[in-house]
């Protein structure tokens, strides 16, 4: 999980801002902690401090990246270092690359992006929703630990172009998917429809 950034469009820190009885942060945690993830790994940077106090709540282990203002490459490459340092020999085949801002992701959801996931196959998985790609994704381990010069200069992303033929696309009927926060006008967007969606609730069960 990538949770390092300098949230430059939202400062100080998108990743900690309360959404419901959680933060941004805390309920991608939940969700992902939750799944069928075997080991959950937090690539912290900026603001570590505050990041790390809120991840003593969740079953996870947090990792620095030194390198965390050149950009997101680097906390992706990080955070596979470290899983090939720590598991190895690796128990696992694949990584799922998830954001620290998609806060209406569920443990559902990350788990049927995780059985489209064959280690026979080695294919990189993505969720789709509506023609739009979207995290989480699982990736052969393999193919991300060769492509670290790679993806610490243009990103995951670059790792998908250049291997078409190892992608399969998986349609999720939920915008989740897609739906993160960059800036504080999609945090009180997000925000609205919360606040909605428990009013709904509330006036249903009265």
């Amino acid at each position: 999980m990538l949770a390092a950034g300098l949230s430059r469009r939202f400062p100080p820190n998108k990743l900690l801002m309360p959404l419901g009885e959680k933060t941004v942060l805390g309920r991608v945690l939940e969700a992902v902690t939750d799944s069928r993830i075997a080991s959950t790994v937090v690539v912290v940077g900026h603001d570590a401090d505050r990041v790390r106090s809120l991840l003593k709540d969740y079953p996870c282990i947090s990792v620095f990246n030194p390198d965390y203002q050149k950009g997101m490459g680097y906390s992706v490459a990080r955070g596979v270092e470290y899983i090939g340092e720590k598991f190895r020999p690796l128990s696992a085949s694949a990584v799922l690359l998830c954001l620290g801002d998609e806060p209406f992701l569920s443990s559902g959801l990350i788990d049927s992006v995780i059985a489209a996931s064959d280690p026979r196959e080695g294919k990189i998985v993505i969720p789709l929703y509506r023609g739009r790609r979207g995290h989480p994704a699982v990736f052969p381990f393999c193919l991300l630990k060769k492509s670290l010069d790679l993806i610490r200069k243009k990103g995951a992303r670059e790792v998908i172009r250049l291997h078409p033929d190892k992608v399969k696309e998986l349609e999720i009927d939920s915008e989740a998917v897609v739906s993160d926060i960059d800036t504080r006008q999609d945090y009180r967007r997000h925000l609205a429809g919360l606040t909605r969606n428990r009013s709904r609730q509330e006036n249903e069960r009265n």
